[in-house]
């Protein structure tokens, strides 16, 4: 077995497998408090104040905002995090598009 580096990443080596041993430096997707995922729609997504209002209101996605209301923070990999940027993008809430929010999710 050897440890051997690609494009900044750590593999595990054996004869038959490479296994990612840690992700690259800056890749990991940082959680996000309620605040900061406002922030990121609006500055990432093209989301103005008016928009971040209506959608709000706008019961056809609802039940993402009641599970937004209850998590202490989000997780861009969660499937849930996911399907509400691509519900709030396709309403025409996030101009930019759900590929401009996940391209500028901050990453540790």
């Amino acid at each position: 077995m050897a440890i051997e580096t690609i494009n900044g990443e750590q593999w595990e080596i054996t004869d038959k497998v490479k296994r990612l041993v840690r992700p690259a430096a800056g890749s990991e997707p940082l959680p996000l408090n309620q605040v900061d995922f406002i922030k990121l729609c609006q500055e990432a997504g093209g989301m103005t104040d008016d928009m971040l209002v209506a959608c709000e209101s706008d019961n056809r996605i609802k039940a993402f905002w009641i599970k937004f209301d209850r998590a202490p923070v989000l997780h861009k990999t969660d499937p849930r995090t996911q399907a509400g940027i691509a519900a709030l993008a396709a309403l025409g809430y996030l101009p930019n598009g759900a590929a401009a929010m996940n391209s500028g999710w901050p990453v540790a």
